[in-house]
């Protein structure tokens, strides 16, 4: 049997919009919690690397302000990414 490595996602998030904001000018990235358990299965970096390149994609897509939203639902982590961005045409 392999082990299950459990991360706390908040924290990951955390991490992430922190070492976004460090780099980005004209661009913020906020976050916001709800709820208290945040663990999951997914590998921190695996987690981390996805949060990174949705909000890359944010900004490639001209946004100003981007949200990171996580909320632990029914034991499940959700986490939703909303910006003010252009969005991406048909072509892409």
């Amino acid at each position: 049997r392999v082990p299950i490595n459990f991360c706390d996602s908040k924290l990951a998030a955390i991490e992430v919009v922190q070492e976004k904001n460090l780099g980005l000018g004209q661009h913020r990235v906020s976050y916001q919690v709800v709820g208290d358990s945040f663990r999951t299965s997914m590998k921190k970096s695996s987690l981390q690397r996805l949060l990174s390149n949705i909000i890359n994609n944010s900004i490639e897509a001209n946004a100003t302000h981007i949200n990171v939203q996580i909320s632990d639902v029914t034991e499940t982590v959700h986490i939703a990414v909303t910006d003010d961005g252009t969005g991406l045409s048909k072509e892409e």
